[in-house]
């Protein structure tokens, strides 16, 4: 396992999820 490839994944996961999904800025505190 390679730590690079595992970023990279984790940031592609975040980015279609966030595109997809409606988030609501300011609910955790934080706007991502």
């Amino acid at each position: 396992m390679t730590e690079g490839i595992d970023n990279t994944l984790l940031e592609r996961f975040e980015q279609e999820v966030w595109s997809k999904v409606p988030h609501l800025e300011g609910k955790d505190g934080e706007s991502k």
